[in-house]
């Protein structure tokens, strides 16, 4: 496999010769096919690296103005393994599964249940290592003034600790660790005038080894089994639906296992429209006079070179970039409408799951109503096809529930050729649509994720790793 990448070392660029390695050797296809805990890591671990690579080609390109190469992507990765930076390194907060760490690691992490151990004096707080000479505890007898800097940055680490919980909160240490003598509490254990209770460990570990919880004599522990069914999202955006609504077991490769997929020109290329076109309109609320140069500016800034097969692919797009907004700017400028909102983010609550988007551009009318602008990079649709259109559905509802606005107009801007088409929807087609994502929430939580092959498996970013993928 490897000599078949020898004539693309100089041709493609770090991320088509990862992601292509990935797929020939069938990579990641062992650790989709039991949904381990251990598994999920592995793949959580390859997003991560693949991100990487990624970001190392934005930054190469930016910085050297060169096509990058996977020569200079392993001098890279080599000068991150010297200064001791793991390229690949997955949080497990998300997973279900029991976390060791650090009160320092746990910063900016909570979960639902947190058990701080080992609570004793010497421990929590520790001795202050900076001592040239450490005084026996014995001979210590009184306590430690408020002041001391070390003790002030242990009861802070103590309460960092404390505030990770979400439900609960077990604050523990043993009576005694094998010593001649019992331990002593935590002084921060009084400090929070919580009653402590005494528990005979004994008769816990006779329970648990009866019911099989800690598998003695057992060997080595059978892999945890992640289970889908049951799975409740936090939160789903109108793409997550999309998907869903497309086939669900693409949604659990997206969104719950997260496999990675290779970066896609057309994504790129509509991204970078979209952050163009959303710098452009705030530069001009205070820059109402922003000339075309300035405009190509921002869209040279906001270009993301990656997904495309070539540069002469790339540069076909840039150039076709390029011209629509020139379109885009002679046809607009100056502006008859000043908008109310620019990428305007939203959030509405649904059977307990939050819902949300952010709308590309929002104008006033005359009437007091606005219109819901979503720009499209793609081929215009037709007028019966924007009619059913969900995701301007999707935001009708964002802007009235959220943001208290009432759309008139729901429009789609091709910035392809420039064509607007406008639709409308009713109270009723909004309830239809609320019931649509409520039942799409409600299969989800299920487990529900069976494929549902068709010729839209042309275009699956997992075509290559689905069993039930049609081949057609």
């Amino acid at each position: 496999v490897l000599g078949d990448f020898r004539g693309r070392i100089t041709k493609d660029t770090p991320v088509q010769i990862v992601y292509q390695l990935v797929s020939n050797i069938n990579y990641l296809n062992p650790y989709i096919e039991m949904e381990t805990v251990e598994n999920q890591m592995t793949i959580k671990n390859m997003d991560l690296f693949l991100n990487r690579v990624k970001k190392f080609e934005i930054d190469y390109r930016n910085e050297t103005k060169e096509i990058p190469t996977i020569v200079a992507f392993i001098d890279y990765i080599e000068l991150m393994i010297q200064a001791g930076d793991n390229p690949a390194q997955a949080e497990i907060e998300d997973i279900e599964t029991i976390n060791l760490m650090t009160v320092h690691s746990s910063k900016g992490l909570e979960f639902p249940v947190v058990f701080m151990v080992d609570l004793i004096s010497n421990r929590f707080p520790t001795r202050n290592r900076t001592d040239e000479i450490e005084i026996p505890e014995d001979l210590i007898k009184e306590t430690l003034p408020a002041g001391d800097p070390h003790i002030q940055e242990e009861r802070r680490l103590f309460y960092v600790g404390m505030t990770r919980a979400q439900k609960y909160l077990f604050l523990t240490y043993a009576k005694n660790y094998g010593g001649k003598r019992d331990s002593t509490p935590s002084g921060f254990l009084t400090e929070t005038g919580i009653k402590t209770e005494q528990v005979d460990s004994s008769e816990l570990l006779r329970t648990q080894t009866q019911t099989g919880l800690f598998g003695v004599g057992s060997g080595f522990r059978e892999p945890k089994i992640i289970k889908t069914g049951n799975f409740s999202p936090t939160f789903l955006s109108y793409t997550q639906i999309s998907t869903y609504l497309t086939c669900p077991l693409k949604y659990k490769f997206s969104y719950i296992l997260n496999i990675p997929t290779p970066p896609n020109h057309a994504l790129s290329f509509g991204s970078c429209i979209h952050n163009t076109l959303r710098d452009f309109h705030i530069q001009l609320r205070f820059r109402p006079e922003t000339t075309y140069d300035e405009l190509i500016d921002i869209y040279t800034k906001n270009w993301q070179p990656l997904g495309f097969i070539n540069e002469q692919h790339r540069m076909e797009y840039f150039e076709n970039g390029r011209k629509l907004l020139e379109d885009y700017y002679r046809k607009n400028m100056p502006l008859k409408v000043k908008p109310l909102e620019i990428e305007k983010s939203f959030n509405i609550r649904i059977n307990g799951i939050k819902f949300g988007g952010r709308i590309d551009r929002i104008d006033p009318l005359e009437d007091g109503g606005v219109e819901i602008i979503d720009y499209k990079t793609g081929g215009a649709k037709s007028q019966k096809d924007v009619d059913k259109d969900a995701q301007v559905a999707f935001y009708a509802l964002g802007a009235i529930e959220a943001l208290n606005l009432k759309p008139k107009k729901l429009t789609l801007y091709y910035v392809e050729n420039g064509e607007k088409i406008t639709t409308t929807r009713t109270e009723a087609d909004l309830e239809n649509k609320k019931k649509e994502i409520a039942e799409t929430l409600e299969k989800i939580r299920s487990g529900d994720f069976e494929s549902t092959p068709g010729m839209h498996c042309n275009w699956c970013d997992y075509k290559e790793i689905c069993p039930f993928a049609y081949r057609g």
